[in-house]
């Protein structure tokens, strides 16, 4: 007999999935947004660079102990790594892969750091303009985090 808490995976539990690769992404768009090299963040997790390229492909999954330990290094919530996760297709999108390619220039990382650093105010006057200047007519809650 079954047990009825017993719950089946429809795919093989040794491959990677697209939330595997949704959280590489995240991962990714975090240690851009810090500024980290993969080797420094490797360093820190006891891994290669290596193997930080597989989790951000998203080829190799992370556990829940690297992942609460990625958490840490970048002072972020582990629930920063699912949001979206939840929906039906967690295939990254088109637009989170842009803003990772670049939160990864240097262009992206001297908007991101002077971005940081203004106000959350300034941060929402800003968003609103170039939600603007896009003809972005995304009505989105402006209101960011200090």
């Amino acid at each position: 007999m079954e047990n009825v808490n017993t719950v089946h995976l429809a795919h093989n539990p040794r491959r990677t999935t697209d939330v595997d690769a949704v959280i590489g992404a995240r991962l990714r768009l975090a240690r851009a947004n810090a500024g980290l090299s993969q080797t420094i963040v490797a360093e820190q997790l006891g891994v290669t660079f290596q193997q930080i390229q597989k989790y951000e492909k998203g080829s190799n999954r992370i556990s829940a102990a690297t992942l609460h330990n990625i958490s840490l290094i970048f002072g972020l919530p582990i629930t920063f790594f699912f949001d979206d996760v939840g929906k039906a297709d967690v295939a990254p999108n088109q637009a989170l892969e842009r803003q990772v390619d670049l939160a990864m220039t240097k262009r992206g990382q001297k908007l991101l750091g002077v971005f940081q650093r203004a106000s959350p105010k300034l941060q929402a006057s800003i968003v609103a303009l170039l939600q603007a200047a896009a003809g972005s007519g995304d009505d989105e809650d402006l209101e960011l985090d200090e």
